[in-house]
């Protein structure tokens, strides 16, 4: 049921045009916001089948310096690391500009409603910089966590962090961020977590999309 309100909720909005357009120069970012994409190709329609849902691809905001970047895992961009100038396959970095001006699809920015302190962003960007040191993507699991098939295949109901899915690891953030704020985990499993269900947690607010 949740999954069909949810497709209710965002087919209306999107009839209604009721998101206005943004550039990324006029948004504040602040580390944990997150960006939200909508794909074009094979594999995100089916992530967005799966999960009756337009979105397809998520990546969590890092403030370095002032400069926004994104750290995401993915299999689906050409773009070359923002850090190693390398073609990657899983955890990768990018500036945020970059990543949406050359993305082939709709870009969605999810604003934290309140901002993190600085030991829950400092949490965070040490985790991402750890896992940018060659943690893979994880196919699997995107596309059984995209399908809700966690609870009915044996052995793979638990947390499985060897490898990541975009969803998976911003699940994760979050409870890397909660624990340093408030020493307690709020999501049970990260590795259940599809795109569409971290762009429905309470602590986010949709802000609009970028301008293509």
């Amino acid at each position: 049921m949740r999954k069909i309100f949810r497709f209710i909720k965002n087919t209306w909005r999107a009839i209604r045009n009721e998101l206005p357009e943004l550039t990324v120069d006029e948004c504040e970012f602040q580390t944990g916001d997150l960006l939200a994409f909508s794909g074009t190709g094979l594999f995100s329609w089916v992530i967005k089948v799966g999960t009756l849902s337009r979105i397809s691809h998520v990546a969590v905001v890092l403030v370095e310096d002032g400069v926004p970047w994104i750290c995401e895992s993915t299999t689906l961009t050409t773009s070359p690391d923002g850090v190693t100038g390398e073609i990657k396959k899983g955890v990768q970095k990018h500036l945020l500009k970059n990543r949406v001006k050359q993305y082939d699809g709709e870009v969605y920015y999810y604003r934290l409603k309140k901002e993190y302190p600085e030991k829950a962003q400092q949490a965070i960007k040490e985790w991402c910089n750890k896992k940018h040191k060659g943690t893979g993507y994880d196919a699997v699991q995107a596309v059984i966590s995209g399908f809700d098939l966690f609870d009915h295949i044996p052995d793979i109901s638990e947390e499985d962090l060897e490898k990541l899915f975009c969803s998976e690891m911003y699940a994760k953030l979050t409870n890397i961020a909660y624990h340093a704020w408030h020493g307690y985990e709020p999501i049970a499993n990260p590795s259940k977590e599809n795109p569409a269900e971290v762009c429905d947690y309470e602590f986010l607010k949709l802000q609009g999309k970028f301008k293509i």
